[in-house]
């Protein structure tokens, strides 16, 4: 009786390894973001913007990271989309961020009693933010925007076709976070531009080793060199 051919060892089948890792990466934080925008509209649920603004931010990072095996252009502009849905929740997050701040306080009983006084006054405010905000959050615009990532980074795409093994990209990937770095030292004290941007670049080598730690624990391909 003959047997089945073996599964291929070689390159061939190397290069969807890692576009089949990263499909579930973002497919959990387009989720994360769907689930968290249906919750911005109940006034109770102090943290739904603050977990949808970072959901984008996590699949923001996500994306910069590994915008080069996909179109790149349609990404930097679904990015920028992402950014601006996350933007257009930001006051009603600063108003939150402002009434947890106060309600915290230390405080004498007369001047909490005006700081609440204030703070009721605001309630309409936030409330007419909270409803801009869900407006934007359950909008068309985002499921397009999400619907549209999904299926950019497919496995399928013909785009992940020449996608590199994920040794191979995680070195790049960090050799190219630490050129950056290299490139802004030495930052002089006084240079607060400098220095903001060699914080910045830190931030983003953070974040790709992160990201590039979660892809190499993620099922269900081996590392190939």
């Amino acid at each position: 009786m003959s047997q089945a051919p073996a599964t291929p060892t070689s390159d061939t089948a190397a290069p969807r390894a890692l576009p089949q890792r990263i499909a579930p990466l973002i497919e959990g934080l387009t989720e994360r973001i769907e689930q968290n925008a249906q919750r911005i509209a109940i006034a109770s649920d102090t943290e739904a913007v603050h977990d949808f603004r970072v959901a984008i931010r996590r699949l923001r990072s996500v994306l910069a990271t590994t915008r080069k095996l996909y179109d790149k252009r349609r990404i930097d502009t679904l990015t920028k989309e992402l950014k601006d849905f996350a933007s257009g929740c930001g006051q009603l997050r600063d108003e939150e961020v402002l009434g947890e701040t106060l309600a915290r306080a230390d405080l004498d009983e007369a001047t909490r009693e005006q700081v609440s006084s204030w703070l009721d006054s605001r309630r309409s405010h936030e409330a007419t933010m909270r409803q801009a905000a869900a407006t934007l959050a359950g909008s068309t615009q985002i499921a397009s925007c999400l619907t549209s990532i999904r299926e950019l980074t497919s496995p399928d795409a013909e785009t992940c076709a020449k996608a590199p093994t994920l040794e191979r990209f995680t070195r790049k990937q960090l050799r190219k976070a630490r050129a950056r770095i290299e490139r802004l030292l030495p930052a002089e004290s006084s240079d607060g531009e400098g220095l903001h941007r060699l914080r910045i670049a830190f931030k983003r080598l953070r974040y790709t080793a992160d990201i590039l730690r979660e892809l190499a624990n993620s099922p269900p391909e081996t590392l190939t060199t």
